[in-house]
């Protein structure tokens, strides 16, 4: 019997040696890679581990054509508040217009989400690049619906982002507020990014979840899983 199991486990070791390494959930995380089933389990490791996620970030800065960033802890007395593994994203490969301060495993999420789901969602459906992603904010010391009482959101730890819309490089300019939920190429692209964010962050909301959310999409790491 312990022939057997052996002989099991063996295997099991070979077949992962053997994988390709977006599909090893071993492997380590690498932005150039397409998504798959173990890219949550990956971003899972290196959200409780620092080191392992300014791995990821160092290795796509060297790249050549790559991102550029800096640490920027986010310091606060007040409590709930605060990211002491911040990131400041100061060139990835959409422009933001400023103000991107997340802690690394979320700045992990939106950019894999940039690359592997707008960009590509731009082009095929819009036939233009996206210029400029347009934001609400990321890091906010705040409540949940800015409530005067509750748990904290998840702006106040810098795991969160509120993307309002995007500009074209041919000039169009998309808004979840003038846009979604229409059956035209805008409302199908803001349909597919809505989507592709659900894979990569832990908790999405836009529109259809309530009329707080009726202008942007709110993307957080959080361990709920919803996507509404």
């Amino acid at each position: 019997m312990l022939g057997v199991l052996l002989g099991v486990a063996g295997f099991c070791a070979l077949v992962l040696w053997n994988l390709p390494a977006p599909y090893n959930p071993f492997a380590p995380l690498e932005l150039s890679h397409e998504p798959t089933f173990a890219t949550p389990l990956k971003q899972r490791w290196i959200a409780g581990d620092p080191a392992a996620c300014r791995a990821v970030m160092e290795k796509e800065a060297a790249r050549e054509g790559g991102i550029s960033y800096a640490h920027d802890a986010i310091i606060s007395k007040q409590e709930g508040c605060g990211a002491l593994h911040a990131l400041r994203l100061l060139q990835g490969k959409l422009n933001y217009g400023g103000g991107v301060r997340l802690a690394c495993p979320a700045m992990i999420s939106l950019l894999l989400w940039e690359r592997h789901e707008v960009m590509p969602a731009a082009q095929e459906i819009l036939s233009s690049p996206v210029k400029r992603v347009l934001h609400y904010g990321t890091y906010s010391c705040r409540n949940v619906n800015n409530a005067e009482e509750g748990r904290r959101s998840k702006h106040a730890s810098a795991a969160a982002i509120d993307v309002a819309g995007f500009q074209l490089e041919d000039g169009r300019r998309i808004t979840v507020l003038e846009d979604w939920g229409k059956e035209t190429p805008e409302g199908e692209f803001l349909a597919r990014i809505h989507e592709g964010a659900c894979g990569l962050f832990g908790g999405v909301l836009g529109p259809d979840y309530n009329d707080k959310h009726k202008d942007h999409f709110h993307f957080e790491l959080s361990g709920w899983g919803y996507c509404r």
